[in-house]
């Protein structure tokens, strides 16, 4: 991280070419010949890249996209897949439609985790829907990477030093395993389908370390913009609404976010959380949310202290 570089136009322009190409041949390289293809659609900056790319790899590209109505996803993707003619199925859900899955989804997530739990609802959703629907989609491709890479998160733009950002994205892909990786992996393989992420091909990521960080997150006297040098890779391919859309988290955009969390708020007191919140001397869970979350998670998996002791767990969110 301490190597200096001088940032001319020509440095930046030549990083941009660089990336735009490593990042096309990340999708090409995943996407093989007899096997059928989707793209799941937010349409943020990080699947529109991938949905963009694999249009011209895939004949009749599907898409997908779940939202709850109302939700700014669901307008960007629309439009997005009307710019470029693609196949584009939505699935609308409703908080009853989440409600049911979610025993499921704790047993195919293996954990009682709470921000992975939310962001796995909307993929379980557009996973069974699917399979369900006999799309025969073997493969389906995520943006999952372009926070961890280039800073995408807000609370990133308060780091003091770019030393302490390079860091941070660092420490993020590193535990990229047990959070946003582990939803990619474990939901749609539920049902049979294979997730890639090809934001995380290994040659993309040592590049992604290479690139001075301050053109990661981008600051002037006109404010700050995330992923500065991913959106500028594309700028001259993709339109500016997309390209410069602000990020949300999936569970966000898709409309899950806070749903579940007030739902919880009243049906479990604060007497029953403090009663019930100490599970072991190593889990203490930390909201009514996680709670009620672990209540299931322990029914599914049948555990008990003996258990939970055997098999070491603790509140690093698996089994």
């Amino acid at each position: 991280f301490k190597k200096k570089y001088k940032l001319s136009t020509k440095f930046v322009k030549k990083l941009q070419r660089k990336l735009n190409t490593l990042i096309k041949k990340a999708i090409t390289d995943n996407i093989r010949n007899g096997e059928e293809i989707g793209v799941l659609l937010s349409a943020g900056i990080d699947s529109a890249i991938v949905a963009y790319v694999a249009k011209y790899l895939v004949p009749n590209l599907k898409v997908y996209t779940v939202v709850n109505e109302g939700s700014k996803d669901l307008l960007f993707a629309k439009k997005f897949a009307k710019i470029y003619n693609l196949d584009h199925s939505i699935v609308k859900i409703s908080f009853k439609d989440m409600l049911d899955v979610l025993p499921e989804v704790i047993y195919a997530l293996e954990t009682y985790d709470v921000a992975l739990i939310r962001s796995a609802i909307p993929m379980f959703i557009i996973s069974q829907y699917i399979k369900d629907n006999n799309n025969n989609i073997d493969v389906l491709l995520t943006g999952e990477g372009g926070d961890e890479l280039f800073g995408g998160y807000e609370y990133l733009e308060d780091l003091e030093t770019q030393n302490s950002l390079n860091q941070e994205l660092l420490n993020l892909i590193n535990s990229e395993y047990k959070t946003g990786l582990q939803r990619v992996d474990r939901i749609p393989y539920y049902f049979s389908i294979e997730a890639r992420a090809p934001l995380l091909d290994r040659r993309l990521v040592e590049f992604s370390f290479n690139i001075p960080s301050e053109l990661k997150i981008f600051k002037n006297k006109y404010g700050k913009a995330n992923k500065w040098i991913l959106r500028k890779a594309f700028e001259e391919e993709i339109p500016v609404e997309f390209i410069w859309r602000k990020k949300e988290k999936f569970s966000d955009g898709a409309g899950s976010q806070f749903l579940f969390r007030n739902y919880i708020e009243n049906r479990i007191s604060a007497k029953e959380f403090k009663n019930k919140k100490q599970i072991t001397s190593s889990i203490t869970l930390r909201s009514k949310e996680e709670l009620y979350y672990w209540q299931i998670f322990k029914s599914k998996f049948n555990l008990t202290e003996k258990t939970l002791l055997e098999i070491g767990i603790t509140n690093n969110f698996k089994v």
